[in-house]
């Protein structure tokens, strides 16, 4: 890179530090300090360095096709320039971030780890006061994370990142043969501790997805093309429910839940349009109506607290659920447990 072309790019830094441009605007500047450079070749500049030292952009207007650009300023590795606000961030995300992220990843930020925690622990500010005080609990039994080979990670994890094919083997339960199946990478989830790969299937074309605890020997192919990929959208996927196992549409349940029921979801809904209604016969029972998906999540939540509530409707979920409660109390009441053949809840 020539001595212009560097002089340049940190003029170009240095004003989207202070504010927001777009491209037009940025080269506009820059002519004014003496470049004599296109929008085209500034354009050119912004999306080469993209992502670089902070450098990011923001579509704006009704078509969102004009981008602003700006810069970062926060340097998260330097504690010169971290304040207490930006160092509670940084100690909230690392937990995150040491469940999910790559283990490349997580050393690379440990410096910046190390010199936030040592800001929260000698400062007595509001942000410190809140990290030493506040604590966050999972509401359920949490499972510890499963034992993963760190080769194959690493290998499927590159397969995500750049959309790969990617070929392995799949044991869908202990002690079964292992098939072979060929993917393209499209992305990883984690439910709760658990990690998942997300895939388009090339030979039956679905997208579908594994636990990656029962993955073997992955491989890329470089040989194959992917396939999947400019159809599938991660955020418009989220919502379809996939990932909380869904069982059907969103429908209104209505139930009788105990007070101690009744008092965990008065404030946390367990949906939209909650409602709670006092019966006239009964102090201890409200009537509960509210609108929910129709996933594992839900199903699980209210077996665990089925001693304490009676599903009322709608009728289809309501015998299924009584269906589910009766096989637990046959397992109760019996010497050996039993589990049907036929599955009861149906995705």
């Amino acid at each position: 890179m020539d001595r212009e072309t560097t002089k340049r790019h940190a003029d170009m830094y240095e004003m989207l530090s202070e504010k927001s441009m777009s491209a037009k605007e940025v080269t506009e500047e820059l002519n004014h300090r003496g470049f004599n450079i296109s929008e085209r070749s500034v354009q050119r500049d912004l999306n080469a360095l993209k992502g670089f030292n902070g450098l990011i952009f923001k579509t704006v207007g009704i078509t969102k096709r004009c981008r602003l650009w700006s810069v970062q300023t926060i340097d998260f590795t330097s504690p010169g320039k971290l304040d207490e606000a930006g160092a509670l961030a940084i100690v909230t995300a690392q937990k995150q971030l040491e469940l999910t992220a790559p283990s490349n990843v997580t050393a690379s930020l440990q410096n910046a780890f190390d010199r936030a925690n040592e800001i929260i622990s000698q400062s007595n500010s509001r942000e410190t006061k809140w990290h030493k005080r506040v604590r966050v609990v999972n509401p359920s039994h949490w499972l510890k994370p499963p034992i993963l080979n760190d080769e194959d990670f690493n290998c499927i994890r590159t397969a995500v990142s750049n959309n790969e094919a990617i070929r392995f083997k799949y044991e869908k339960h202990s002690n079964d043969e292992p098939k072979q199946k060929l993917a393209t990478a499209l992305g990883l989830y984690y439910r709760g501790p658990v990690a998942y790969l997300i895939v388009f299937n090339h030979k039956y074309q679905t997208i579908e997805n594994y636990p990656i605890s029962r993955i073997k020997d992955p491989i890329i192919s470089f040989t194959e093309t992917a396939q999947g990929v400019d159809s599938f959208d991660f955020d418009d996927f989220v919502k379809t429910g996939f990932l909380a196992y869904r069982y059907g549409e969103p429908f209104r349940l209505q139930a009788m839940v105990f007070n101690s029921v009744r008092r965990e979801i008065e404030e946390a809904h367990l949906g939209s349009k909650q409602t709670l209604t006092s019966l006239e016969d009964n102090d201890e029972f409200k009537l509960l109506e509210v609108d929910v998906p129709y996933t594992l999540n839900l199903i699980q939540w209210l077996l665990a607290r089925a001693a304490y509530l009676k599903v009322l409707g709608p009728p289809e979920f309501k015998a299924k659920f009584e269906e589910e409660v009766k096989r637990a109390f046959f397992n109760v009441i019996n010497e050996r447990p039993n589990v049907p053949k036929e599955k009861n809840f149906i995705a």
